[in-house]
């Protein structure tokens, strides 16, 4: 099969590259038995298309489910069980216009060598995600502490100790955040919104705003801690050439976040009258700065790397 490629502007990195083929406005030239070349053009899936294919299918898949019966015990986690089924499926038949298959957008996969650094990004992720989370609390706290307390779902200890967490409820969520939202939502940020990105602007402008784009869709939520983890998410998918060490990452995210409100009592236990104090959220303001100083050291030591690999090809 013969490939020619229309002009377009080149990838600085050779991690970017393999993570990001380069098919926009690709023609291809198919072989025929008897010697003749059938020519077909490549329609690419843009980032406009991606993003209200994956808000009607998450605003259509709550809908349903609301129809069915929001009275109904966990009814709610049917609904991401067909997010992630529809956008899987979608995101196969979309792919064809490329002329690419889920296993090429998903990329490489790791090696045992890589899991330390996985590790290691996964707690930045965490530490910006909870001290950014924490911020927010802090500041909202100084401007109505009442609408805070409520806003963000806090508990006092004695209301938290009278909570009953139901198992049933925890193998759900646990399979929900830690294994269906990863998939399905780095499959269209990482997967198909920073790959189009990076063939417009620079991979640390494209993390950036693909980043920004994925705080957006969660407004309603701590929008700060997501894009931190979506700039985590973004450097590990250029980093390894590679969508499973981003579902990774975010997976063990969302995981971490859950086992330390359920067992730790973090994000959801807070006094009333502390909310508003600079010093109850000190510790969590030191993570967060530390955080992002290591963020940003490792975000330029990857971006930094791309490149020379880049130039080295």
């Amino acid at each position: 099969m013969k490939t020619r490629f229309a002009s377009q502007r080149a990838f600085p990195s050779a991690a970017v590259e393999s993570l990001i083929p380069l098919y926009n406005n690709v023609t291809h030239g198919a072989h025929m038995s008897d010697g003749l070349t059938i020519k077909r053009t490549v329609y690419p899936v843009t980032v406009k298309e991606i993003l209200f294919i994956w808000l009607v299918v998450v605003y259509s898949c709550g809908f349903f489910v609301r129809c069915i019966g929001s009275e109904i015990q966990n009814i709610i986690y049917l609904k991401w069980g067909m997010v992630a089924i529809i956008m899987i499926a979608l995101s196969k038949h979309l792919l064809r216009r490329e002329t690419l298959t889920l296993s090429e957008l998903m990329g490489r996969r790791l090696k045992k060598c890589a899991f330390p650094e996985l590790l290691f990004a996964s707690l930045l992720a965490i530490s910006t995600g909870i001290g950014s989370w924490s911020l927010l609390i802090f500041l909202s706290a100084n401007i109505d502490p009442a609408w805070a307390y409520t806003y963000w779902n806090l508990n006092t200890s004695e209301e938290f100790q009278r909570t009953q967490w139901l198992l049933s409820w925890i193998v759900l969520e646990s399979i929900a955040a830690v294994v269906l939202a990863p998939i399905t939502e780095e499959l269209v940020f990482r997967g198909f919104v920073l790959r189009r990105l990076c063939e417009k602007y620079t991979p640390n402008f494209s993390i950036v705003l693909c980043a920004l784009l994925f705080a957006a869709v969660h407004i309603h939520q701590s929008f700060l801690s997501v894009f931190f983890v979506g700039l985590v998410c973004g450097l590990v998918a250029i980093r390894f050439s590679s969508l499973y060490g981003s579902m990774l990452v975010h997976g063990a995210y969302n995981g971490a976040i859950l086992f330390l409100t359920i067992y730790g009592r973090a994000g959801a236990v807070a006094d009333p009258t502390q909310i508003a104090n600079f010093r109850h959220w000190l510790p969590q303001v030191i993570i967060f700065i530390v955080g992002t100083v290591i963020l940003i050291i490792y975000m330029r030591r990857v971006l930094k790397s791309s490149n020379s690999r880049g130039t080295a090809s």
